[in-house]
């Protein structure tokens, strides 16, 4: 890993546009050729004592070449400069941010200061969610785990701060050290070492503990966070009259200054014939509190203390039902309305907070459908009333009781009635998994396997459920791979503090020290190990266990990734059974891209007989891929060869 020789890349754009104009320089010529203006921001220090290592930083970035002190630009240097902002020079430009992104993906692997970028991305990604790290931790965790050798405070500390400053302008990261969305689908396409999370290598790294890891980060991050800019409180405005307003139910509540919404509490739905034969009320004084007898409620309105809702009239959000109102035939109940006999919710509707899920009704992405709802009463005939829909309350509120019939509909303050109209329904809740599927899914891939999207999404829903996962399947079918890529995309989202591979029943030593360790067991071909996990059941479960004489305490979130060709080597009460398969077109993929695509070798892999695992096609496309290299062959002849190297099982 190498370090980073300057403190923003964007202090070199200078010496990048004047090489660009000139095609090569010397170093001497940049100061005879241009002034200090066009080459360095105006308020950088000692900028041509530093040109250097400007010039260093470029070639480190991949932008410039050097030979014998004449500089010019590389091919995507000149993309990178032709990609700059006009209007902030001296900035990087989100598509030089680009460019550096795919520096990143293709020299990662390499002894660059890309390296450097790929393991602080991975070590950032594995800090729990509100936990920070100071810069100088930080600084010693990429040495650490970089094997960059640094061994002085002030360098780890600024190392630390010049990878955090290139990751930022090249949008991978946000002021609070997260990752964006730009830099979590980015880590997915990089190749990581399996680690330990940030705030763990940081513990173990600094002189002082955990304590010291904790105060420091306190310490930094208390300076960064900005002074909170004092209230502003809004004038309330002067109440308006009372016969001002619109009689749309919000008068108490615009009276108090409060801020009427955008649109009115309640849409009108077409009127049926019943209601459009009815003429429109008469006016009326607002001031008086009962109407004249027979008025008729308008539609949109709510009733007030005397005021008895007609016949026949459709009721609303927000609305109190009065005897003898029905609901319109085919009417969608919305969240927060009871639904009256004869009520039907719409088909494929999604059940909102707080609804029964009728026949058909189909569940937001994440949320769990409810219980089974309970049978409605028939619908009345049309000539027959309703019965009274119980009073709906304010959201949170009780429920009073229902009219009688006979009796007129008790109006609700308008204060509530324009509080629960306004109210928007709770947000609904969504599922965040234990680990992400797509981040096993993109470690499974880097290592050329691929299954189903369903396996990944399965493994991700049985760890979640704090179940360890047996992956079952035939030889090659990529068992192994897929348990390593579950330990790896767990280390990085800082669930596992590493893993431990072995094979066959595990040492019970070996599983009490990996679960006080927090760090997780693959344990590959397993046979009958129910000999082995028996007496470890309650360890398994999570439980503190007496083993021996001695308390052990599994870690939070502690797993075992078993593989096997049956079901039989583990316990089911422990264990969730994750069969791989893989779709023909999963098969397809999986050969084109370990083949190179050569069509030769597709062909020659294809023909390979069917029971073959996943991992068994995989080598053989590579192998074929390789053979083709060296002395190509026909596909019929490669087909034999690979008949012969990888029989089925």
């Amino acid at each position: 890993m190498r370090p980073i020789p300057a403190t923003r890349l964007g202090d070199a754009h200078g010496l990048l546009r004047a090489i660009d104009s000139r095609g090569r320089l010397r170093a001497d010529e940049f100061v005879t050729e241009f002034t200090l203006e066009e080459l360095f921001p105006a308020d950088l220090e000692n900028a041509l004592g530093r040109m250097r290592h400007f010039i260093s930083y470029a070639r480190a970035a991949g932008l410039v070449k050097e030979d014998r002190g004449v500089v010019e630009l590389t091919d995507v240097g000149r993309r990178y400069v032709r990609a700059g902002d006009a209007g902030a020079p001296f900035d990087v430009s989100p598509q030089q941010a680009e460019w550096l992104r795919r520096q990143l993906r293709e020299k990662h692997m390499t002894d660059s200061i890309f390296h450097g970028l790929a393991i602080g991305l991975s070590l950032l990604a594995s800090c729990p969610p509100g936990v920070h790290v100071a810069t100088l931790d930080f600084g010693r965790s990429m040495a650490y785990l970089g094997r960059a050798g640094w061994d002085n405070e002030n360098t780890l500390q600024i190392q630390g701060e010049r990878h955090l400053v290139l990751l930022t302008d090249m949008e991978l990261i946000d002021a609070d050290q997260r990752l964006t969305p730009t830099g979590d689908q980015l880590r997915g396409e990089l190749t990581l070492p399996v680690h330990m999370s940030l705030l763990d290598i940081a513990t173990q790294l600094n002189p002082g503990g955990a304590d010291a890891v904790r105060a420091a980060a306190e310490a930094q991050w208390a300076q960064a966070v900005p002074e909170p800019e004092p209230a502003v409180v809004a004038p309330v405005p002067e109440p308006e009259p009372e016969d001002e307003h619109d009689g749309n139910g919000y008068e108490t509540v615009g009276a108090f200054g409060a801020v009427q919404p955008p649109h009115p509490p309640v849409v009108p739905r077409a009127s049926t014939p019943a209601a459009e034969s009815v003429p429109p009320p008469a006016p009326r004084d607002v001031s008086a509190s009962v109407p004249p007898p027979g008025e008729v409620v308008g539609p949109g309105e709510v009733a007030r203390p005397g005021e008895v809702a007609a016949p026949d009239e459709v009721a609303r959000r927000g609305e109190v039902a009065a005897p003898g109102e029905v609901a319109a035939p085919g009417e969608v109940a919305r969240p927060g309305e009871v639904a009256a006999p004869g009520e039907v919710a719409g088909p494929d509707e999604a059940a909102g907070p707080g609804e029964v899920a009728a026949p058909g009704e189909v569940a937001a992405p994440g949320e769990a459908m409810p219980l089974a709802p309970e049978v409605a009463p028939p619908a009345a005939p049309a000539s027959d009333v309703a019965p009274p829909a119980p009073d709906v309350a304010a959201p949170g509120g009780p429920v009073r009781d229902a009219v009688s019939p006979g009796e007129e509909a008790p109006a609700a303050p308008r204060a509530e009635v324009a509080r629960a109209a306004s109210t928007p329904p709770p947000a609904k809740k969504r599922v965040v998994p234990f680990i992400d599927p797509w981040a096993i899914r993109a470690a499974a891939e880097q290592e050329g396997l691929r299954l189903a999207p369903g396996v990944y999404a399965n493994v991700a829903g049985a760890l979640h459920a704090g179940r360890h996962v047996l992956l079952t399947g035939a030889p090659g079918s990529g068992k192994t791979t897929l348990a390593l890529a579950i330990a790896r995309a767990a280390a990085q989202a800082g669930k596992a503090r590493g893993a431990t591979v072995t094979t066959a029943a595990p040492p019970k030593q070996l599983l009490i020290d990996a679960a006080t360790s927090g760090r997780w067991v693959i344990a590959d071909e397993l046979a009958d190990s129910h000999h082995a996990l028996a007496p470890l059941s309650t360890l398994l479960a999570g439980v503190p266990t007496n083993l021996d004489g001695t308390e052990i305490t599994p870690a939070t979130g502690w797993r075992i990734i078993a593989t096997a060709t049956t079901a039989d080597a583990v316990p089911r009460n422990r264990f969730a059974i994750i069969h791989l398969t893989a779709t023909p077109e999963d098969r397809a993929a999986l050969i084109h891209h370990a083949a190179d695509g050569d069509p030769t070798v597709i062909r020659a892999v294809e023909s390979l007989p069917g029971d073959l695992g996943a991992g068994t096609l995989l080598a053989a496309a590579r192998h074929g891929a390789a053979r083709q290299q060296a002395h190509p062959t026909d596909a019929e002849t490669l087909a034999a060869e690979l008949r012969t190297a990888y029989p089925a099982p």
